[in-house]
């Protein structure tokens, strides 16, 4: 399945958005608010001229036979103007279920008048706090229904509603048409009174069961969950509108002499905000993507779920950064604040959808489908290979052969991985065949990287080596000696480091003072300083490193870049403990290293572009959704063993909450990172992608660590060995997690990357922008 758009599913998203930005009319909205059972005739006349109530519907019954993917584009494109009637997906729905489950003669005599939007339909499952009751309230017997349907949307102009109701077999579905003796509706006043939603009584209403749901709450979930995609993508279209607003209004209001943009607090909050639709976002395109694949019913769940938390947390804080004039009706924020809360109720709360997760996750069959199917069979065979041929060596190589082994011998089993690995053709899997891979595609070695990464094979020591600096001096360096160097790398005959930050040059890697001062004489540069945080140094055959060979200039134009070999005279690495227990990390000191001018790489002073391309090589090396920690899956396992509070862990709420999320999360992630692999194989511009993940999936594997270990009660404290892999326990998981929050980027630079590059808000204040770095006080 694709989780891009094509040309055409992109015209119809602008031409959606350019038809309904065209008669916005937040005033019009307004008055519908006060008025009970209201509803936006304009908009829904746009609904049927331009087809949009036909989507879903195949041609044979005067639809046009696209799907959610499409439904879902104009969906956010409504949410974005708070547009002013449910019946889209209210409609949307009843035309699904009548489509799945009704016989040949209702779906010629309904769809076509549901396609042209000649009637309006409704969905009526919910009771109280049941969404799905299991025993209805409302009966249906001799074809006549009794009972009451309570606030159903649109349920004030519908013209026929499917209902759940409890049948003499058990829970039904039914068609009732809503304008006939025996239905009374009652309009109701809610947050939104423009969904038009109404109590609907039945005494004796004339009903027609949907005879292919032969379960009728296992059909009103399948419908929910169509349902609830279009939710979710009309939540990240409201989202986003209200993140929009909170930027523009912190571009132009002013406090204290400058844009409230400018204060971190401010600019941080909004880019937080832009991750939440993002993730909201790749988990709505991958659900629609899904449709009618065995991953279908967790991803509408986690589009439900990570939709809902976006759109109720963008639209409260964009009233905040807006101040007192957020909280007035003549601001328009009001209107996706009340939006976002019904949209949270109206298909399904959190705690439905998240139960609903649950109960996916939990299903052997539905994750082992998950897991195995992309939708792209020449994929799946590849993947299937290699899991066989991992799997065939775990025994030997995983996370059980290594416990207890020190780092030295940890090392040795990992060189000899590595060589198992690069003789049966998985290293380098996408690289060019001409640098020593396999020529294949990033999703190849992203599939043999999640069967990997399940069994804690000892690949850590060689991540920062073929992540980066190979990739670079491949890009680079001239042939020969670069391809040695490589298939050395890919064998862990070799390792090489990444010679970046020092003492006052982290995060901001242009402060750095490691000088390198050319001979005349021999033309070689002559390397004096300290590096920091060096993973692996100890280890390293060779590194890359930025160096300062100009400080008359500004900084960022004043490094050169270089390689080193790190066994060269005047090189000093000294190992550096870490909170955790263990040394990865190091401090490097150079002393009169000499390096020839042919172990540079790029130009003079061009050291700064050399190294953001090697970071932006290493966004997209970091792909996996659970931040490097251990799997969902082993929590999932655990919350089913022993008892908490006398059952079943995965029984408790706050187990199921914990889960559904961290999985919701985790999903958006997986579809950020297959998203941008697909974007650069299509040749188009990367995005931000790699700053959200880095951002998001470490922060989320600290807490899901934090309350794994909390799960395990009193064991939770013990943590015997630590050179275990952080994948293989939650306690090395939370242990390291600091570590990878900060490295390569900690959150705040990227809150603010995000906030300024993305963004367009103010910059902080820099006072050594533009000026000599040798001007600048130390």
């Amino acid at each position: 399945m694709s989780i891009l758009y094509d040309e055409a599913q992109v015209q119809i998203g602008e031409e959606a958005r350019r038809q309904l930005n065209a008669v916005f009319a937040p005033e019009k909205l307004k008055e519908l608010l006060e008025t009970r059972g209201g509803y936006d005739e304009v908009f829904w006349n746009i609904c049927r001229e331009q087809g949009w109530t036909a989507i879903g519907i195949p041609e044979d019954f005067g639809g046009i036979g696209m799907g959610l993917i499409e439904l879902g584009l104009i969906a956010e494109a409504c949410g974005s103007v708070v547009s002013g009637a449910p019946f889209l997906g209210t409609s949307f729905g009843a035309g699904q279920a009548i489509l799945e489950y009704g016989s040949q003669a209702l779906k010629q005599d309904w769809l076509p008048r549901l396609a042209a939007g000649d009637v309006i339909g409704a969905v009526a499952f919910a009771e109280g706090r049941d969404f799905i009751p299991a025993q209805p309230s409302l009966r249906l017997s001799e074809g006549r229904l009794t009972g009451t349907k309570p606030a159903v949307p649109a349920g004030g102009k519908a013209d026929v509603a499917v209902v759940l109701a409890s049948g003499e077999a058990g829970p039904v579905l039914a068609l009732v048409q809503l304008d006939q003796p025996g239905v009374t509706r009652t309009l109701l006043e809610t947050f939104d009174n423009s969904r038009n939603t109404a109590d609907l009584a039945f005494e004796g209403a004339q009903a027609l069961v949907l005879e292919g749901a032969a379960d009728g709450r296992a059909a009103a979930l399948e419908i929910l969950r169509r349902q609830a995609v279009v939710t979710a993508h009309e939540q990240v279209g409201g989202a986003e509108r209200a993140m929009t607003a909170a930027r523009d209004y912190a571009l132009t209001r002013r406090a204290f002499g400058q844009p409230i943009g400018a204060f971190q607090s401010v600019k941080h909050r909004i880019a937080e905000d832009y991750v939440l639709v993002e993730m909201a976002r790749a988990n709505a395109i991958d659900a629609a993507a899904s449709f009618g694949t065995p991953e279908f019913a967790r991803c509408a769940a986690a589009a439900r779920i990570t939709g809902t938390e976006a759109y109720d947390t963008v639209s409260r804080d964009a009233t905040q950064t807006h101040g007192g004039i957020g909280v007035t009706w003549e601001e328009n924020l009001h209107l996706h604040q009340r939006r976002a809360r019904t949209l949270a109720i109206e298909q399904g709360n959190l705690i439905f959808w998240e139960d609903r997760l649950v109960e996916a996750l939990t299903a052997a069959s539905t994750q082992a489908a998950a897991e195995e199917s992309s939708g792209d069979p020449v994929l799946d065979a590849y993947r299937a290979k290699a899991k066989a041929w991992l799997e065939s060596h775990v025994a030997e190589f995983g996370a059980a052969a290594q416990k207890g082994l020190s780092e030295e011998e940890g090392l040795a089993l990992g060189r000899r991985w590595m060589a198992t690995r690069y003789d049966a053709g998985y290293v380098g899997i996408s690289w060019p065949k001409e640098h020593g891979g396999q020529g294949l595609t990033h999703l190849e070695k992203l599939a043999f990287d999640k069967e990997e990464m399940k069994h804690g094979f000892p690949t850590g020591y060689f991540g920062v080596s073929l992540g980066m600096p190979v990739p670079i001096i491949l890009r680079h360096l001239p042939d020969g000696w670069k391809h040695e160097r490589a298939r050395a790398a890919m064998r862990g005959e070799e390792i090489w480091c990444q010679l970046f930050s020092e003492p006052a040059a982290g995060s901001d890697l242009a402060g750095l003072r490691t000088r390198a001062v050319q001979d005349e004489a021999t033309g070689d540069w002559i390397v004096n300083g300290q590096k920091l945080w060096t993973t692996w140094a100890q280890h390293s055959d060779y590194g890359v490193i930025v160096v300062r060979t100009d400080p008359n200039v500004p900084k960022h134009r004043g490094l050169t870049y270089f390689w080193v070999d790190m066994k060269a005279p005047g090189v000093t690495v000294r190992p550096v403990k870490l909170a955790a227990g263990d040394s990865h990390v190091n401090e490097v000191f150079f002393d009169d290293v000499r390096l020839p001018d042919s172990q540079r790489i790029g130009a003079v002073g061009g050291g700064f572009a050399v190294a953001m391309e090697t970071l932006m090589i290493e966004r997209y090396q970091a792909t996996d959704p659970s931040g490097f920690g251990p799997p969902l899956a082993l929590l999932i396992g655990q919350a089913q063993e022993g008892t908490l509070n006398g059952r079943a862990p995965i029984e408790d709420g706050r187990v199921r909450e914990r889960i559904a999320r961290t999985h919701a999360v985790q999903n958006a992630m997986a579809a950020v990172g297959k998203r941008a692999l697909l974007s650069l194989q299509a040749g188009l511009e990367p995005g931000p992608e790699g700053a959200l993940h880095k951002l998001v999936s470490v922060r989320a594997r600290q807490k899901l660590s934090e309350f794994a270990i909390d799960l395990q009660g009193v064991a939770g404290m013990e943590h015997p060995y630590i050179h275990v892999s952080s994948k293989s326990s939650w306690q090395q998981s939370w242990m390291t997690a600091p570590t990878g929050r900060i490295a390569g980027g900690a959150d705040e630079m990227l809150l603010n990357t995000i906030a300024e590059r993305i963004l367009g808000l103010p910059q902080d204040h820099r006072p050594d922008k533009g000026v000599p770095f040798n001007a600048i006080p130390k």
